[in-house]
């Protein structure tokens, strides 16, 4: 997703490719431009974290620095070339990834691959049982799939297994995939319904099932199954909601129930368990104020994002922001870090959001350090406006993001008194 102060725009990737990390428009094959946080790097989009406050003999932060000004003169003990990242520095930071949560049979021809592909190598932990049911993974992509001319299990199994990426030394991160195949199943351990969506097929191993049974907890009166196919479809019946405390830790407290279905086979019973949710997003996303006024230096009260009354609504997971600048000169720029969840101007951290959506607006003292006027990014007793679009990524893919407006005020209240000053006579 490109995330601008004018909406959302959003290019297909291909999932083995390693272009899609860090990426924010993807076409005619390639990563046309990196996310915020993100730099071109060996080809692939690198999440780097420039030196905050650093500043070279001009007076340049890193973000303010053009490659062709990279060198290894030294300011405060570090070189731009140590710095910042578009020099060759800065601290780089891997890149979450995961696996999708997938369920299969044991018919299935079992293919799980990160998401996204962050690194040329990847690697498993000790106690992987991924041999033990035949499955492998290419290690130069973090792809699981099944041994070449090896059988498939006949038994259900499941397993976790920690398959790390290496992106590059020191650069690793690891992700825990869940491979699991029954007899009968469903594609994930957790099923989303929407209205008007494709009914979701059962997986199912061999011929001749019958007399499929649905049954969940909490009653759901939004959920009905075709007895003699398996197929679950969504019903657009409103009582009879259900409830979720918690599933894959990204929903909560949503409409939804644990089901099992039932189905025979052979004069055999057999069972598959899933957790349905029935999403309903957030309709309006605001906080408790549009606009704020704040100083270089001082941090106010985070800023919450409004409650909603009715329950069982689905409330964003991530968040993201872009913002226009005005009052400034045309380099100074905002720019949103998603790893680090950290808005920046020119360069210096001026606010962050929580997990709770909740802004933190606190401009960095390094937007206009008392010490050296001539090194500010805000000019003397200069208001600059930032006038921001504040997005909410829901945990649900098939949801766009809901979206709101903020403006932020910058104040430098720091005066500077021209003086003269008499040279005095010394004695000898």
């Amino acid at each position: 997703m490109d995330f601008s102060v004018s909406g959302v725009a959003q290019s297909c990737c291909p999932v083995s490719s390693r272009a899609c990390a860090g990426c924010s428009s993807y076409s005619q094959g390639k990563c046309q431009s990196c996310a915020e946080g993100f730099l071109l790097r060996e080809g692939a989009c690198t999440a780097c974290s420039s030196a905050g406050g650093w500043l070279s003999q001009d007076g340049k932060s890193c973000f303010q620095l053009e490659a062709s000004e990279c060198n290894d003169v030294k300011v405060r003990g570090q070189s731009s070339k140590e710095a910042c990242c578009q020099c060759g520095g800065g601290v780089v930071t891997p890149t979450p990834f995961s696996y999708p949560s997938r369920r299969w049979s044991l018919d299935s021809e079992i293919v799980l691959m990160p998401e996204p592909r962050t690194a040329e190598r990847y690697t498993v932990d000790a106690q992987c049982e991924l041999a033990m049911h035949n499955l492998t993974m290419d290690s130069s992509t973090g792809k699981i799939f099944y041994m070449p001319g090896r059988s498939k299990p006949l038994e259900a199994f499941a397993f976790e297994c920690e398959v790390t990426a290496h992106e590059a030394p020191g650069v690793i991160l690891a992700s825990v995939v869940t491979v699991a195949a029954d007899l009968l199943s469903y594609s994930s351990a957790t099923l989303l319904f929407h209205s008007g969506a494709a009914p979701e097929v059962p997986l199912v191993t061999g011929a001749g099932w019958s007399k499929f049974e649905l049954g969940c907890a909490p009653e759901v009166a939004w959920l009905g199954i075709d007895a003699q196919t398996g197929a679950l479809s969504f019903l657009p019946q409103g009582s009879a909601a259900g409830g979720i405390s918690v599933a894959d830790d990204k929903f909560y407290g949503q409409d939804g129930a644990v089901c099992a279905v039932t189905a025979w086979q052979a004069k055999k019973q057999h069972k598959a368990s899933f957790v349905s949710i029935r999403p309903r997003p957030w309709s309006a996303f605001e906080y408790d104020l549009a606009a704020v006024a704040v100083s270089i230096g001082e941090e106010l009260h985070p800023l919450l994002p409004k409650s909603h009354t009715e329950q069982g609504l689905m409330k964003p997971w991530t968040y993201n922001m872009a913002c226009d600048v005005s009052g400034a000169d045309a380099q100074v720029k905002f720019s949103f870090d998603r790893v680090l969840s950290m808005g920046l101007l020119a360069g210096h951290p001026i606010l962050d959001i929580g997990p709770e959506g909740e802004i933190t607006v606190a401009p960095s003292p390094s937007l206009g350090p008392a010490q050296q006027p001539s090194y500010r990014t805000i000019s003397l007793q200069q208001a600059v406006t930032l006038d921001c679009r504040v997005f909410g990524i829901f945990p649900d893919p098939a949801l766009p993001p809901v979206e709101t407006s903020l403006s932020i005020e910058v104040q430098d209240t720091v005066c500077w008194v021209p003086q003269s000053v008499k040279a005095g006579r010394c004695g000898v």
